[in-house]
């Protein structure tokens, strides 16, 4: 039986590709990719099979004219036609199973036992629920059986859907799969497609319970939905160090035995929850403490203020982050910063419930006696090297 594992993308999502496809080729041996696309130029294919050669992987330029599809609406900024090219790959693609990834993905193990799966006889395609709506399932990793496909006119079933006036086509290719091929979809465990991008949304929704649930810690795929991904300057979601781990990557270390890193290292951090980008020394802290990480977390959108701070290596910054966000990242912190006026009471309390240092730079007017006040950013600077000895 012959497996094959395809992406469709344009020239300008090149970058955000090749993470997913270092990420397959790290750990998938003897794979054979084909990417669906019309504008990347061969020289990069040629690049990238010469250095594959020595594991035995091929990438395949599957050239395609979007012109000659049926292409439906696109729902979403972040989503282009190319989205649609999936409802066409048993008709491309001479395989008995495809397994179709979105390019926003990235793998942590073989995906051979997974394209090995075993599927219903009935069935054309495994996939698994969308973990937002629940009512649906997500398009960005298919499992494709393309004889059952064949034989159950699905590509016919999914034109005719894009034709149809009366149906709303609110998430693009993902509704038409969903409504055209319903009775042949098999559900798939979150394992294969472990979704990140609905943070915030869940958190608006109280609903944040959903990824303890419903995202698997070791999922075998994650997978960056929603227009919150991990490339834009700041992001809200979680694993963003993990996919820069693959963007960086180089392809000498892609087909080697280096273990991938990410900067989730054993390096100290320091926690500032602020309300203002009004943060005293904050400078002077950073570049006089290079060793620990700044974390500056936010409720709300943080201002070109903060955001400049990025230019450190050691800063980091959570804007519009919840609660619980908030809380994950204090459990593993060192210690917490009070910097801005004015305080959240209600998040200095659950702060100071975890035990850990929390430390105030003395200002004028500024009275807090359930924190450990400084009196200049050298004393400072000097307390916090010893806490994170």
């Amino acid at each position: 039986m012959r497996r094959v594992i395809a992406l469709a993308a344009n020239y300008s999502y090149l970058d955000k590709v090749e993470t997913t496809l270092k990420s397959i080729f790290k750990y998938t041996p003897k794979v054979e990719v084909y990417l669906a696309n019309m504008d990347i130029p061969q020289e990069w294919f040629v690049a990238v099979n010469k250095k594959l050669a020595s594991v035995g992987s091929v990438l395949y330029d599957l050239k395609i004219d979007l012109d000659k599809f049926e292409i439906g609406r696109v729902s979403f900024e972040h989503i282009n036609n190319y989205s649609y090219v999936r409802i066409y790959l048993p008709r491309l693609i001479e395989a008995e199973r495809i397994l179709y990834l979105d390019s926003d993905i990235i793998v942590r193990g073989d995906l051979n036992p997974f394209l090995e799966l075993e599927m219903d006889s009935k069935k054309a395609i495994a996939m698994v629920k969308d973990i937002y709506s629940m009512k649906e399932f997500n398009s960005g990793v298919m499992l494709i059986d393309t004889i059952n496909w064949r034989k159950y006119q699905l590509e016919e079933a999914c034109i005719d859907i894009i034709k149809r006036e009366d149906l709303e086509i609110n998430n693009g290719d993902q509704t038409v799969i969903n409504v055209a091929c319903q009775e042949y979809i098999q559900e798939l465990p979150f394992l294969y497609n472990s979704q990140i991008g609905y943070d915030m949304l869940t958190s608006y929704d109280k609903q944040e319970e959903i990824f303890d649930r419903f995202v698997p810690k070791e999922a075998l795929i994650y997978h960056y939905l929603s227009h919150d991904k991990p490339w834009n300057l700041l992001s809200f979601n979680r694993y963003r160090s993990l996919w820069w781990a693959y963007r960086n990557l180089d392809w000498c270390q892609v087909v080697s035995e280096t273990k991938v890193e990410t900067n989730q290292t054993n390096r100290p951090q320091i926690l500032i929850f602020t309300q203002t980008d009004q943060l005293g020394p904050i400078e002077q802290l950073i570049t006089a403490i290079p060793e620990a990480d700044f974390v500056i977390a936010a409720f709300t959108l943080v201002s070109n203020k903060i955001k400049r701070l990025l230019q450190y290596s050691n800063v980091r910054v959570q804007h519009a982050t919840t609660m619980r966000r908030l809380l994950e990242t204090a459990q593993t912190a060192k210690l917490f910063l009070d910097l801005s006026d004015p305080i959240d009471e209600g998040v200095q309390t659950q702060l100071q419930a975890l035990a850990k240092p929390y430390l105030a730079l003395k200002r004028p007017g500024y009275e807090n006696d359930r924190v450990e006040m400084i009196a200049t950013p050298a004393e400072l600077i000097e307390r916090i090297k010893a806490e994170i000895k």
